[in-house]
């Protein structure tokens, strides 16, 4: 005899097809604080929900959503985090490179989860370059994770999934996140050729050229006193 498929079931089921990384979702530490922004922007939960869809251009966050993150209750990380960006209760990350002390990987998924994309619907457009293979769930997580460095396929998939979902992200810019910042292995991994490729990307790279700007100018200052100080009469 099949078992009935109880409501509970069926719920549980979707749950799981929008391609939670964690069945228990993301519970917000202060869900007070979600209600307390909404209401200072004077938005109801659907402007909320509508705002978040005009600006990711797909339908993701409800007012059940709203209501569930507001009551303590857990969310999809990729439902949570589009209503902390909204509602500025967090940064929306950057297009660019990694944020300081973030690993590529991470970065690779806070760019997802920003822009509402469930890991199901990421690895469906996670194509590998001339092949219909596309990026497993188990592969992406442990990127994500920092498990795992990638292979250069395996870049070019994550950029071809952010391109499908709409995300400007291209192949170039996930390999040098990973040069510059994913460390020794990341060398070890695609080879010796990689270290003069990082070199190059650190000299051109506006973060780190501002970062040695900086502390020149430091350091002119230092000397400059020393000077003074020294060319003093006694």
């Amino acid at each position: 005899m099949v078992p009935q498929k109880t409501k509970w079931f069926r719920a549980k089921t979707k749950w799981h097809d929008h391609g939670m990384a964690d069945p228990r979702g993301v519970t917000d530490p202060d869900p007070g604080r979600v209600t307390r922004a909404r209401e200072r922007k004077r938005l109801s939960r659907a402007k909320v929900a509508d705002a978040i869809e005009d600006r990711l251009g797909r339908y993701l966050v409800t007012e059940r959503t709203l209501a569930k993150i507001e009551n303590g209750r857990p969310v999809e990380p990729a439902r949570y985090r589009p209503v902390l960006i909204e509602l500025e209760l967090a940064p929306e990350p950057s297009l660019e490179r990694p944020g300081k002390k973030q690993s590529p990987g991470a970065w690779v998924r806070e760019l997802r989860e920003a822009h509402g994309i469930p890991p199901t619907m990421f690895c469906g457009e996670a194509r590998y370059p001339g092949s219909e293979r596309r990026l497993s769930r188990s592969t992406l997580s442990a990127i994500e994770e920092s498990r795992r460095i990638p292979t250069l396929p395996m870049v070019d998939a994550i950029a071809t999934g952010f391109e499908r979902c709409h995300v400007e992200v291209d192949a170039a810019r996930l390999e040098g996140a990973w040069i510059l910042y994913g460390g020794g292995q990341v060398i070890a991994a695609w080879g010796p050729e990689m270290r003069e490729q990082r070199e190059r990307l650190r000299a051109n790279d506006p973060e780190m050229v501002a970062g040695a700007k900086g502390f020149l100018s430091a350091f002119a200052a230092q000397l400059d006193q020393i000077k003074a100080e020294v060319n003093e009469p006694d």
